[in-house]
């Protein structure tokens, strides 16, 4: 059974995640999560960062659902994991929204 995978945030980190996770027969790309969704089919076509990491067909993305809240999706959306891409400041603050929201692990995290 495939895992359901999300993006969260699609810069050069975001794209190189989802070429993996679509090209991996063991996980399927649910969904895609940035604050600037009207971007997401323009970074198909531009190469971000220090060097190129492979080119997603955007064929590959026309069943992927497209939010610019996490939040939001986070309430429509349950899925098995995701990753988080974005800028580093903003990394404990996704995580814990997701570890909030999503199962995974039976026991929850020691909340501080």
């Amino acid at each position: 059974m495939k895992k359901n995978i999300a993006i969260v945030g699609f810069g050069f980190m975001g794209t190189t995640h989802t070429l993996n996770i679509v090209n991996n027969a063991k996980l399927r790309l649910t969904a895609i999560i940035d604050k600037n969704p009207e971007n997401v089919h323009k970074n198909l076509s531009r190469q971000s960062g220090n060097f190129s990491t492979g080119n997603i067909n955007s064929e590959d993305l026309s069943s992927i659902d497209i939010y610019s809240d996490f939040a939001d999706y986070l309430k429509i959306e349950k899925p098995d994991a995701v990753a988080i891409t974005v800028h580093t400041d903003l990394h404990h603050v996704l995580t814990k929204m997701a570890l909030d929201s999503i199962k995974i692990c039976d026991q929850h995290i020691n909340k501080k």
